[in-house]
């Protein structure tokens, strides 16, 4: 019912070809693009790339900040979610996580406050979801954590959505903003034990 700052398609829908600008698009292209904002705006040696980088740079804190409407949060439990805006219902994980990278990227490079919240705040909420298995790896839910029955489904994620969920959680972690490594390692664990078989295949 608004203009967006961001990508969107009808494609996802449900046949009524609604134009949504999602957050996972959003997020995928805004994340290199807040990182080149980042490495140009921090290096002298790159000064002639500036102009640029300052047009990334608002498109990057601009287009998180669209989605600030659909952002929730659980102060108890220090973990937070975006909402679906087409299901009324907590987002796929790698739907909010992609923009994450993206608030992750901004709170390293530039030490924005809100988006190092919203970071924090989102690694937590991934984390808390973990099922881990006695092996010390750990799976999740594709759509974790929604409210309604409908959009329950008690199946793990699949590989294709979650290498996007595995990247936020490697980069959060390496640059010191959210998730212990046991976090991060039961995710290296479950691509070691159950994603690559013997031999190297999949």
């Amino acid at each position: 019912g608004r203009m967006m700052p961001g990508w969107g398609t009808s494609a996802y829908s449900e046949g009524d070809k609604r134009w949504i600008t999602w957050d996972a698009l959003t997020g995928m292209i805004l994340f290199p693009a807040a990182i080149h904002a980042g490495e140009v705006l921090t290096s002298p040696r790159l000064a002639h790339r500036k102009m640029a980088a300052e047009t990334y740079l608002k498109a990057a804190r601009d287009g998180v900040r669209a989605f600030d409407d659909w952002w929730r949060e659980d102060t108890s439990l220090k973990e937070g979610y975006y909402l679906h805006p087409l299901y009324q219902d907590p987002a796929p994980l790698n739907h909010m996580n992609l923009l994450g990278l993206t608030h992750a990227a901004l709170c390293h490079y530039f030490g924005d406050l809100d988006s190092c919240h919203k970071a924090k705040h989102l690694a937590r909420f991934l984390a808390n979801r973990y099922r881990y298995k006695p092996d010390g790896s750990c799976a999740w839910e594709y759509w974790e954590g929604p409210l309604q029955k409908a959009h329950r489904t008690g199946i793990m994620e699949d590989i294709s959505h979650a290498f996007l969920n595995m990247e936020f959680a490697e980069y959060v972690h390496r640059v010191g903003i959210a998730l212990e490594e046991r976090e991060v390692r039961c995710i290296a664990k479950v691509f070691a034990k159950h994603v690559i078989k013997t031999g190297m295949d999949w």
